[in-house]
């Protein structure tokens, strides 16, 4: 088979896309207050996001394969003429004399063989020779020749449209959140369809906690396990 690679330029792909602001500020904001050791609060998206169209740059890798037409008429033209003679040494090898021939060498060794040897010996690699390099062209011509596409992606370019922007559409439904005091767990909850959300919290806790997501899954781009929403401060 031969093989040889093209390389050619794709138009650049765009997608409009919600970015978190670049200082990485909370993509949601919360409001928290406490009354009778209930902590109810609300969940709604920041408008601190940016509104950007990203362009990938693209290209294609095409690598093309197919079969190597003149190996395979090499193979053939030397194959044919190579099995007839190795054939025809083979059919008239009792014509050679069956007498053994020694011929000793410069060093020492010797080497024994009549000429119907040699000559059987010959017309079988020959054959063998013929047999091969036929069953490669044959097989070489009968593969059919193939394309293989890679699609290789450069840089991405952004260009902001707007900044800053609300972060979502609608309520900030069902996400779990959780209260932290320090390194502390003190509470968990999750939102409602509207994105309201209560806590029961101890009578005695009191000052600033911190409001963030749950390590569990969102189902929100923009709102990651873990992700700090603010500092809210508790009064009882």
């Amino acid at each position: 088979m031969s093989t040889n690679a093209e390389i050619r330029s794709l138009p650049r792909a765009t997608e409009k896309a919600l970015l978190p602001a670049a200082d990485e500020s909370s993509t949601v904001s919360v409001t928290l207050a406490v009354e009778g050791g209930i902590a109810r609060g609300h969940l709604r998206w920041a408008e601190s996001c940016r509104l950007v169209v990203l362009e990938y740059e693209r290209s294609q890798k095409l690598i093309h394969r197919k079969p190597d037409y003149g190996a395979a008429a090499l193979l053939g033209f030397t194959g044919i003429p190579t099995g007839l003679a190795g054939y025809a040494l083979l059919a008239s090898r009792d014509k050679f004399s069956d007498q053994v021939v020694c011929d000793e060498h410069g060093d020492g060794s010797i080497d024994c063989s009549s000429p119907r040897a040699t000559a059987t010996g010959w017309g079988v690699y020959l054959a063998g020779y013929a047999i091969a390099a036929t069953t490669v062209a044959v097989t070489t011509v009968a593969m059919p020749s193939s394309t293989k596409v890679e699609t290789r992606w450069g840089p991405t370019i952004l260009r902001v449209l707007a900044d800053p922007v609300p972060c979502g559409d609608g309520p900030v439904a069902w996400v779990g959140v959780a209260l932290y005091r320090g390194y502390a767990h003190v509470a968990s909850s999750r939102t409602d369809r509207d994105g309201n959300l209560a806590f029961r919290v101890p009578a005695s806790l009191t000052g600033p906690v911190v409001v963030a997501a749950d390590s569990g899954p969102t189902g929100y781009g923009l709102i990651t396990p873990n992700q700090r929403f603010g500092e809210v401060v508790l009064r009882q």
